[in-house]
């Protein structure tokens, strides 16, 4: 029973080992092929133009820093050195503002080399500041001239509206003032229309009454004329009937003729036996 457990025992360890043997190399190549390429990568990445630059930079940041550091420990060491003597100063006529004159003494070069160096970044400081300013100032300018040109922009705009606006009222003034002078034109036309219809109306009411009494007139006339003409056949008739009992019918060479026994005045005798025209008279036998 012992050997056997002691065989079952070295089985499963045999077999363990070997199984994890088998997984943990390639695990372990596995690891070993990343390590590779991130050293490689590394490599890569450090040769890179940026990050030489940002290096570099970084370098020189840190120099800078220490310095500080060292100049900050010398004026602690230094501050002991240092002594202040201050006098006031009467105030002349050419000057009305009070002036202190501070001398100092015994310091070091590398203090007078920190405050130089503090007054240059004031300076440059302030500089910056007023550059600002001055920024702000040109921004606040051309804000102003932005605001003027929008200002002009709107008035210009709101003029060219009212100039459309007092244009399109002429134009609605000329357009009622056109059709008002085409109304009176209308109503003139039409007044002047009724005026040549009344005229018209009276004038051939006139001449309807002229013709009427132009043609009573000449009825009148007809009537006269026709009373003249009866009284003149009544007079011809009555001269025909005294001629034709005075006239008497001859014979001169071989033709009938009518003779008036008062005046011997000769007439044609027409086919119908009537009298006609008056040819002459007779003498001695003859038609003179």
């Amino acid at each position: 029973m012992d050997s056997d457990l002691v065989q079952l025992i070295n089985k499963l360890s045999s077999d363990l080992t070997n199984s994890l043997k088998v997984n943990l190399t390639i695990f372990v190549e596995k690891n070993k092929t990343n390590n590779e390429l991130l050293q490689n990568l590394k490599l890569f990445l450090f040769k890179l133009p940026e990050y030489v630059e940002l290096n570099t930079k970084y370098i020189k940041l840190v120099g800078d820093y220490d310095e500080l550091v060292k100049k900050y420990e010398l004026l602690k060491e230094n501050k002991d050195n240092i002594t202040i003597s201050v006098n006031e100063v009467k105030s002349s006529k050419n000057t009305t503002k009070e002036v202190k004159i501070v001398k100092l003494t015994n310091i070091s070069n590398n203090i007078i080399k920190a405050k130089e160096n503090e007054e240059d970044e004031e300076e440059e400081l302030s500089k910056a500041k007023e550059d600002e300013e001055d920024e702000e100032e040109e921004e606040e300018e051309e804000e102003e001239e932005l605001s003027k040109a929008k200002t002009e922009e709107e008035d210009e705009e709101e003029e060219e509206e009212d100039e459309e606006e007092e244009e399109e009222e002429e134009e609605e003034e000329e357009e009622e003032e056109e059709e008002e002078e085409e109304e009176e034109e209308v109503s003139e036309a039409k007044g002047k229309e009724e005026v040549s219809e009344e005229k018209g109306k009276e004038e051939v009411s006139e001449g309807k009454e002229e013709e009427v009494s132009e043609a009573k007139g000449n009825e009148d006339d007809e009537e006269q004329e026709q009373e003249d003409e009866d009284d003149e056949d009544e007079d011809e008739d009555e001269e025909q009937d005294e001629d034709e009992e005075e006239l008497i019918s001859i014979t001169i060479k071989g033709k009938t003729y009518y003779k008036n026994e008062l005046n011997n005045a000769i007439y044609e005798c027409l086919p119908d036996e009537e009298v006609g025209k008056c040819l002459g008279k007779l003498v001695n036998g003859k038609i003179s």
